[in-house]
């Protein structure tokens, strides 16, 4: 009786560091998305400005067929020069500036491996310890804004990716 318990409260240790790396890769995989959706909203604000608002901010950015598509860098260095008066000109909250303007380079580069990662974060969102928390209420808004979805049609894709149909 003793050795089974035993062996039962190791295995309840073992399942417990298994699920503390599982929280902690799961945290990065959830800041590199964010990341990612800063960036994607960089790239769409850019995409709804004129040339020459771009060239007020600096950095040439190109848009083709209303997409702008740049480096990660570049994104950056535009989305640091981004004002309030920018945001709110297509009615993004101001709490959204200081998150453009805070992207560092070395979170964004591991952010890079993730790109079109937009269903991955919602389908995170909608699950604990997410859903219904300040993390849900700070960017969730952005998705339609951004991609043009919802938080929960973007999360059906990632659970019933179009390939699988």
């Amino acid at each position: 009786m003793d050795q089974q318990l035993a062996e039962v409260e190791a295995d309840v240790a073992r399942f417990q560091q298994k699920r503390k790396r599982y929280n902690v890769m799961e945290r990065a995989h959830f800041r590199a998305y964010t990341d990612n959706l800063v960036l994607d909203l960089a790239a769409k604000l850019a995409s709804l400005m004129s040339s020459k608002e771009r060239m007020n901010h600096g950095d040439i950015l190109w848009v083709k067929n209303g997409t702008c598509k740049h480096s990660t860098a570049r994104l950056m260095r535009f989305a640091a020069t981004l004002t309030d008066k920018d945001l709110e000109k297509h009615n993004i909250p101001h709490k959204y500036l200081k998150c453009l303007k805070e992207l560092k380079m070395h979170r964004v580069t591991q952010a890079e491996g993730s790109r079109g990662s937009e269903a991955a974060l919602a389908a995170l969102l909608l699950t604990p310890p997410y859903v219904n928390s300040e993390c849900f209420e700070l960017w969730a808004p952005l998705l339609p804004f951004v991609y043009g979805y919802a938080v929960h049609e973007l999360a059906a894709r990632f659970w019933n990716p179009p390939f699988c149909s």
